[in-house]
């Protein structure tokens, strides 16, 4: 069962269960089996800088290779930054 903790300054306003369901959407599309995604957001109300940090988990399989990791990261990637 995959995890995703995002990691955001407060001064951010963003849509996080928009961006969680993106999230379990992208890693379904590139492994159907997954299951859902685990969740949870930690907003960082003191900081010297704005940032938004996304981090994944998911247990090692076989079809999850370099290649699966690029294509999530980069697709996660391209959903936040719109």
């Amino acid at each position: 069962m995959p995890h995703a903790d995002i990691k955001c300054t407060t001064d951010l306003e963003i849509d996080v269960r928009a961006l969680m369901l993106d999230i379990e959407k992208i890693i379904l599309q590139l492994d159907p089996s997954s299951g859902v995604c685990k969740g949870r957001v930690i907003r960082i109300d003191e900081y010297h800088y704005s940032h938004l940090n996304i981090e994944l988990r998911m247990f090692a399989a076989n079809k999850r290779d370099i290649e699966f990791s690029s294509k999530l990261v980069s697709r996660v990637d391209k959903r936040q930054n719109h």
